[in-house]
């Protein structure tokens, strides 16, 4: 065989295979991650005295699976139990017992919010409100004037 006819079969079957390696398939994308969805946030009891406490519980699903972390965070009116007041984070539970303190308002709003992630990017947030009263009569009829 000519040194010529050598040299272009050689040329091609060098095209061929880079041709070949650069038609590789593509990988499949990453599944997209979904966040989590907070279906409900709830306090009870809704309406607090000075020296309360009351337990939130955060309902919240992730499509994915994904285990999820829970920040807990309030107003000054509720105290969250942590190393700071008024924030815990870093949790793996959606059920959290709050406190209120020795004096506030009357009435006054208490605070409570649960931000959950799943490491993955996705969050959601829930938020709860309390009524915080001096009146332990309003806290037996709140809906009473």
């Amino acid at each position: 065989m000519p040194f010529q006819l050598r040299a272009v079969l050689a040329i091609t079957a060098t095209l061929v295979a880079l041709l070949a390696v650069g038609c590789e398939q593509p990988t499949a994308p990453k599944p997209q991650n979904h966040p989590p969805v907070v279906h409900s946030i709830v306090g009870f009891p809704p309406v607090l005295v000075p020296g309360d406490s009351a337990i939130v519980v955060c309902s919240v699903t992730d499509a994915d699976g994904d285990t999820l972390i829970y920040d807990w965070y309030s107003n000054a009116q509720i105290k969250v139990p942590g190393e700071v007041d008024n924030l815990l984070e870093n949790t793996r539970t959606n059920v959290m017992k709050v406190f209120t303190g020795t004096r506030f308002g009357d009435p006054d709003t208490g605070v409570v919010t649960c931000v959950i992630y799943d490491r993955k990017g996705g969050a959601a947030m829930g938020r709860v409100f309390f009524l915080l009263t001096n009146s332990p009569a309003t806290r037996m009829h709140p809906y009473l004037p």
